[in-house]
């Protein structure tokens, strides 16, 4: 991508060198480190990456932020100089936010302050917990990308449901930057959002209180720039010589942010490429089924496996306990009869279904 509009922070028409993909653009004087970092530009007057090329320092000003990391290379906590308030996350092992607390003030010994709990269904979000000021329970409403696109709080008294409210709806141009106000929240007096773009922790560097595109996107392996649709560093993983896009090595999501997006920071997964997996698993009663922790793969593959149900007959799971069994009104159920229908879905085991009416019966597991 070398075209963008509005500041330097989301650039106009922006040169790339086409040796090394990185920026060439005379207006936005882009200094790299040896390791590839964008180390400085016209923005900020520096960044410092440690040795695993991990942003550890941002100074746009004369006021710096700070990041420190787990061992594993999660990052731990992050402190707003101008404000000397440190940031604390708590993470699943998948490197998901649970728990968020703050300290303020240089007096490290100060307190911890709870601040808000984050709520899963499998990878994608559900809803963020934060006292009743600051909105209480916030349930978020994503797009096909993993992206919250609404968020809407809900009012109980004795445990029954008062009212449902909308607290923002967002949009965002195909590489992320938020082309709605970044101030929904910040009106209502709540802390922002940082989860966005894609369900990753958005860093705002000039605040919420009022519009601006100041802010990076945390994507564990690397930092990912909105405005520009490029990483801050480069793609550490091994390019893929049937995807020549990932020889660009800041590039984001394939440059085609519409169908993919990048979980980790590393690699660009989508769901047409699951449901394309587990449609062709299913047809093979489960063989090349893939493990993956990306929510937009893992939702390809609930779809692949809705479509192979629409071709055949399967056997799904039930809330984790009983079977639904489904097939084609036709053929016998004696068992090894050839017209017989069996199908593997999700790994589970072969369900065998006759004409309706007939008893179905299993397989071996």
């Amino acid at each position: 991508m070398t075209s963008r509009t509005g500041s330097p922070w989301s650039f106009g028409t922006m040169q790339v060198n086409g040796a090394t993909n990185r920026i060439s653009e005379p207006a936005l004087a882009a200094v790299y480190d040896g390791a590839g970092n964008l180390k400085s530009w016209s923005g900020v007057l520096d960044q410092q990456f440690d040795p695993l090329s991990m942003l550890r320092e941002f100074s746009p000003s004369s006021e710096d932020d700070f990041y420190i990391y787990t061992a594993g290379g999660e990052r731990l906590a992050t402190k707003a100089n101008s404000q000397q308030e440190w940031t604390w996350t708590v993470r699943g092992p998948s490197g998901k936010v649970l728990r968020q607390y703050n300290t303020f003030g240089p007096d490290e010994s100060l307190f911890f302050m709870w601040s808000e709990d984050l709520m899963y269904r499998g990878e994608q979000l559900l809803a963020m917990q934060r006292v009743a000021e600051e909105g209480g329970r916030i349930h978020y409403h994503l797009d096909h990308l993993g992206t919250p696109r609404q968020l809407t709080s809900e009012t109980y008294k004795d445990g029954v449901l008062q009212a449902s409210e909308e607290l923002s709806r967002n949009d965002y141009d195909p590489f992320g930057t938020e082309a709605s106000s970044i101030r929904q929240l910040a009106v209502r007096a709540y802390g922002a959002n940082s989860m966005q773009y894609t369900g990753h922790e958005r860093d705002y560097h000039s605040g919420v209180y009022a519009e601006n595109v100041d802010y990076y996107d945390y994507m564990h392996a690397r930092f990912y720039q909105p405005g520009w649709g490029r990483f801050l560093s480069v793609d550490r993983s091994d390019p893929d010589l049937t995807r020549p896009q990932t020889f660009n090595r800041y590039a984001y999501a394939l440059n085609n942010p519409i169908r993919y997006n990048d979980p980790t920071g590393s690699d660009a997964l989508d769901t047409i490429r699951g449901a394309a997996n587990a449609f062709a698993s299913d047809m093979l009663f489960g063989a090349g089924r893939v493990g993956s922790s990306n929510a937009d793969y893992r939702s390809g593959q609930q779809l692949g496996d809705l479509a192979a149900l629409a071709v055949n007959g399967v056997e799904l799971g039930v809330g984790g306990g009983g079977e639904v069994w489904v097939g084609e009104l036709s053929g016998s159920a004696n068992w090894g009869s050839a017209n017989c229908l069996g199908r593997r879905i999700g790994g589970r085991r072969i369900v065998w279904v006759g004409e309706l009416g007939s008893e179905p019966r299993l397989s071996p597991k």
